[in-house]
């Protein structure tokens, strides 16, 4: 009777290291996908304030576009 309790706490010790390997697993790749996921984030932030720059940069030609034209009298005012 001795044997079948040392079998089955052996069984049992094993079956908890198990779990709590499974458990590290799991969490270490949970841990990596939040890690991806803040990584691609700055990655979003980056590119959402390059096309603000870009934006800024295209609205600061505008009003040079509109004197060139007046300028070459492509453009005129209607009164």
């Amino acid at each position: 009777m001795a044997g079948v309790e040392t079998e089955a706490n052996v069984g049992a010790k094993l079956q908890a290291e198990q779990a709590e390997a499974d458990l590290r697993r799991f969490q270490a790749e949970a841990e990596k996908r939040r890690a991806l996921a803040v990584a691609r984030e700055q990655e979003m932030k980056a590119v959402v304030q390059e096309n603000r720059a870009k934006v800024v940069l295209a609205e600061a030609e505008v009003p040079l576009a509109i004197a060139e034209s007046f300028r070459s009298g492509n453009l005129g005012i209607m009164a």
